[in-house]
């Protein structure tokens, strides 16, 4: 029954590291720029006038 169990903690081990791996070596060697330009809010492509929230009745 342990051995059973040690497959499965290790087939989950194994699933985790391909899933998180990527995640995390993209993190750290993405570039770190941030500037105005990104951060700025946009739709389409376009840049928004006035206020981004607004509340709409439905």
């Amino acid at each position: 029954m342990s051995d059973l169990v040690g497959h499965f903690l290790i087939f989950g081990g194994l699933a985790t590291a391909f899933l998180m791996g990527p995640l995390i070596v993209g993190r750290l060697l993405r570039p770190k720029l941030p500037t105005a330009e990104k951060d700025a809010i946009y739709e389409c492509g376009e840049p928004a006038i006035g206020s981004s929230y607004i509340q709409f009745d439905l």
